[in-house]
């Protein structure tokens, strides 16, 4: 079975807040039958909790990378929470994992 783990932003695993209007996203996917599994391509989407504005969605893109990944086009906006998810594709598979994510929730009302 492959599935994606290890999801962060800012290489945090649940963050509160982050500092920057362009966060950057890592994820790891792991499998429990594919020694030599590598990541082919992915596809990231980042949404507004709550229906405040619009989603983000790369498309699917061809790349090896899942470390410190930015989402072209995508900029935070401050005291607004998000979700993200990302799903990968694999040279084990021409489908796609199943979509992984989480929430990115600003502090701000806590920290009032």
């Amino acid at each position: 079975m492959t599935a994606l783990g290890i999801l962060r932003v800012e290489q945090l695993d649940r963050p509160l807040g982050v500092w920057t209007a362009r966060p950057r996203f890592s994820w790891q996917v792991v499998t429990t039958t594919k020694v030599d599994l590598i990541q082919t391509a992915y596809e990231l989407e980042v949404e507004a909790v709550g229906g405040r504005g619009s989603a983000r969605r790369s498309g699917r893109i061809e790349s090896r990378d899942s470390v410190l990944v930015e989402l072209d086009g995508f900029e935070a906006e401050t005291a607004t929470a998000y979700r993200w998810r990302v799903r990968c594709w694999t040279n084990a598979s021409a489908d796609p994992t199943a979509w992984g994510g989480v929430h990115v929730r600003d502090d701000a009302a806590e920290r009032r």
